[in-house]
C-alpha cells in the first residue's frame, strides 16, 4: 500500500470488529481531516454492533463521541486552521428541509450520523464536514472534549427543552452519562435537582456532582419520594434518561410533575 496508512477499527458485519490498514482519508471541498486524539464508546456502538441499529451500515469505522486535531483542510473551508484541538459534532445534517430550514436540525430528513453509517473515529484518522468542527479551549483535556456531545444533549435537555431556572426543582431519572451531564447543567441553571438510579456508582457520582438527593430507585417508591421532598407539590420538570423500559419510566415522570 502505497503513500499515508491509517489504522482502523471496522465493524465489518454484525458481531464481527477487525483491525484494518488503510490508506489515510483525504478532505474534499469542505471537509476537514481529523487526526482523533479520544473517542469514548456510546452505548449505541454497542447497538450498532449486535445489528440491532436501523441506521447502521456495514462495514463501518465506529466512533461518534470524539476529538482530536485539525490536521488537513479541504478546498473552500474557513474559519479553522490546521493544529486545532476540536470536537466534533456526529450529525450531518443536509441544510435544506423543512427542519433544517426551522432550525431544528437534528430531525434532518436526510441526515447521516458519523460512525453509524458514515466512517467514524475507532481510527487514527477520520474525515468530517468542516461544518461539524467545534474548536475546544485549551482548558479541556482530550478525554472530557471527546464527551462534549455528551454533555450537549444533557445541556440541551435542561436549557433548550426544560428550561430550568434558579430555584426549580428537576428530577433526574437515570445516571448515566447523559443523566449527569444534565445534572451538572441543572445546578448551573440554580435548580434543586432530585436523582435516581439503581446503579450505587452512578448514585454515588451524582452525589459528588451536587445532587439535593440521589436515591436508589429500587429501595423505595421513587414518586412517594418525590411528593415527600417536594410537600406534595412535584417537581417542576422530569429528564427521564433512562432510555430502556420507558413505557413505565414515562408514566412515573408525568406523575412526578407539580400541576401544570
Amino acid at each position: 500500500m502505497s503513500g499515508p496508512t491509517s489504522l482502523a477499527a471496522v465493524f465489518q458485519a454484525p458481531g464481527r470488529l477487525a483491525l484494518e490498514e488503510r490508506p489515510r482519508p483525504r478532505p474534499g471541498p469542505g471537509e476537514a481531516l481529523i487526526e482523533v486524539g479520544a473517542c469514548a464508546i456510546c452505548g449505541s456502538d454497542l447497538h450498532l454492533f449486535d445489528g440491532h441499529m436501523r441506521r447502521g451500515r456495514f462495514p463501518v469505522v465506529p466512533g461518534h463521541e470524539f476529538m482530536g486535531r485539525v490536521i488537513e483542510l479541504g478546498e473552500g473551508v474557513n474559519g479553522i486552521a490546521p493544529g486545532v484541538r476540536a470536537c466534533i459534532e456526529n450529525h450531518i445534517s443536509c441544510g435544506e428541509c423543512a427542519f433544517c430550514r426551522s432550525g431544528r436540525v437534528n430531525l434532518c430528513t436526510a441526515a447521516r450520523t458519523i460512525g453509524v453509517n458514515v466512517d467514524g473515529a475507532y481510527s487514527q484518522h477520520v474525515v468530517v464536514p468542516a461544518k461539524c468542527v467545534i474548536p475546544l479551549p485549551d482548558g479541556i483535556d482530550d478525554a472530557s472534549g471527546a464527551v462534549m456531545q455528551t454533555l450537549g444533549t444533557g445541556h440541551h435537555a435542561v436549557t433548550a427543552r426544560a428550561r430550568l431556572e434558579a430555584g426549580e426543582t428537576a428530577v433526574i431519572l437515570g445516571a448515566g452519562p447523559v443523566g449527569l451531564c444534565a445534572l451538572a447543567s441543572a445546578r448551573l441553571a440554580g435548580a434543586r435537582v432530585i436523582v435516581f438510579d439503581t446503579v450505587k456508582e452512578r448514585i454515588e457520582a451524582a452525589r459528588r456532582m451536587g445532587a439535593e438527593e440521589a436515591l436508589d430507585a429500587a429501595a423505595g417508591d421513587p414518586l412517594e419520594a418525590v411528593h415527600g421532598l417536594t410537600g406534595g407539590a412535584g417537581a417542576d420538570a422530569v429528564l427521564e434518561v433512562v432510555g430502556g423500559a420507558q413505557e413505565e419510566t414515562l408514566r412515573l415522570a408525568v406523575r412526578m410533575l407539580r400541576p401544570g
